[in-house]
């Protein structure tokens, strides 16, 4: 999904609008800062029906249960995580998750 630099992978690609579906089984994936998933360098955006508008959505494939999970014991930090709209304006905005199985053992908790 995503690796330990945020331009990289997946991530790296998608833009306001674009939809990640993945598909079932566990994922352990560990990226920036040791989360599977971190909305940091970049948002969604109103969605206007313009093609390259609305949230960015990660979401599991329908009738398949994509399972997010990593221990502390792994360096694992947290799952799927926000940023800090203060101290980063217009980051992290617009940020969309459905139909996923999301358990971290991290300081963060599965989502934060």
């Amino acid at each position: 999904m995503q690796q330990s630099s945020t331009s990289a992978a997946v991530w790296g690609l998608v833009k306001p609008g674009d939809v990640i579906v993945m598909r079932g089984g566990t994922w352990t994936d560990l990226g920036f800062e040791n989360y599977f998933l971190r909305y940091r360098d970049k948002s969604g955006s109103a969605p206007t029906g313009a093609a390259g508008t609305g949230p960015i959505t990660v979401m599991g494939y329908p009738t398949e249960t994509a399972y997010i999970y990593a221990t502390k014991a792994a360096g694992f930090s947290g799952g799927i995580s926000g940023i800090n709209g203060s101290n980063y304006p217009g980051l992290g905005q617009w940020g969309q998750i459905a139909d996923l199985k999301i358990e971290g053992g991290g300081d963060d908790g599965a989502g934060s």
